[in-house]
């Protein structure tokens, strides 16, 4: 009749849920995802949340899994944070890469020897550094993986090659490694 997936809250995290809104609290921040649209019943008890799921048929157990899913990248997100990494790759003209923080957007220049800019805009609680290893490298990080996943995504798309042959023209921005961040040691 029921299905059920329960997601373990570690140590110092905060988690309420009520009214199908989750609320996550970390020592990096706190994230607010609304499940309104879900038909699924989001029970927080001492150390877990349980995610509860009636008369299923298989879209249904789909997004109790989903569900459950994004409950624990949030939780992730708050302890650890994800961070993306960018690199531009050119066969001939140099993509020149420039971060913008006070008007929170990555400007790309010079794609295909074009002399138009591309401008992506960061998304909310997204932070965009050079990244020191790698002389046209752009890291993202944040709390939310739908926020940094996303402003990845809209990088690399503004640099999508249009009406040229595609195996030959492999110019552009592409996610080189994405994930949580690493502990340091």
């Amino acid at each position: 009749m029921d299905s059920s997936l329960t997601v373990k809250i570690p140590e110092g995290v905060r988690v309420e849920c009520g009214r199908r809104v989750v609320r996550v609290a970390g020592p990096r921040g706190q994230i607010v995802k609304s499940f309104k649209h879900a038909n699924v019943e989001l029970k927080s008890k001492a150390d877990a949340i349980v995610v509860t799921t009636w008369f299923n048929n298989n879209a249904q157990l789909a997004l109790l899994r989903t569900v459950a899913s994004h409950i624990q990248n949030m939780i992730t997100g708050v302890t650890k944070g994800y961070r993306y990494k960018l690199r531009c790759a050119a066969a001939h003209f140099n993509i020149v890469s420039t971060i913008n923080e006070k008007e929170r957007t990555v400007e790309l220049r010079h794609f295909l020897g074009e002399k138009m800019v591309r401008v992506v805009k960061l998304q909310d609680g997204v932070t965009a550094t050079r990244d020191p290893n790698s002389k046209d490298g752009i890291v993202l990080e944040g709390n939310d993986i739908a926020a940094v996943s996303q402003t990845a995504a809209s990088i690399q798309q503004c640099t999508r090659v249009r009406n040229k042959d595609l195996r030959k023209f492999l110019d552009g921005a592409y996610v080189q490694e994405r994930g949580p961040i690493p502990d340091e040691e």
